[in-house]
């Protein structure tokens, strides 16, 4: 007669809790409109420091809010240049995206917007605007104390 050999042996546990899965295209669409590590944590249901933790969300979280900047200038520029950029939708108004997951834009011709200029110019050319303060007739200003009541010329 064979004697058979039973397995008696449990498998281990590896002990600690399973590593959370990451579901990077939500990622990448959170961080596409400036979403914070903070609001990305809480669509997940994990820790911010679970994230801040992670090589691979970090790559991504970064590479996606670099676009998202690119972007957003973009559109900043094209509005000071006098073209707009809308959003495509489908026909149930759904955002149309591109097939690197981008959202695709249109762009319309609208009047240059004076605004985003100067505020552009603020930014990028140094630019700022000038306060001057004059006296009468262009002159120098003239400044007054008043102590206990006592006007006295300066």
């Amino acid at each position: 007669m064979v004697k058979q050999k039973i397995n008696t042996q449990h498998k281990k546990h590896a002990g600690g809790r399973p590593p959370l899965k990451i579901d990077y295209e939500l990622v990448k669409r959170l961080a596409s409109i400036n979403c914070t590590v903070v609001e990305i944590a809480c669509a997940l249901d994990c820790s911010e420091s679970y994230l801040l933790h992670s090589y691979k969300f970090m790559q991504v979280y970064k590479k996606e809010i670099e676009d998202a900047k690119s972007s957003l200038r973009r559109l900043q520029w094209a509005k000071a240049e006098g073209r707009e950029g809308v959003l495509l939708t489908d026909e149930h108004a759904n955002v149309c995206f591109d097939d690197k997951g981008k959202a695709m834009w249109k762009i319309l011709p609208i009047i240059p917007d004076t605004t985003m200029q100067i505020w552009l110019g603020k930014q990028y050319l140094g630019q700022r605007d000038k306060q001057e303060l004059t006296g009468a007739n262009g002159g120098a200003v003239q400044l007054q104390w008043v102590e206990d009541g006592n006007k006295t010329g300066v």
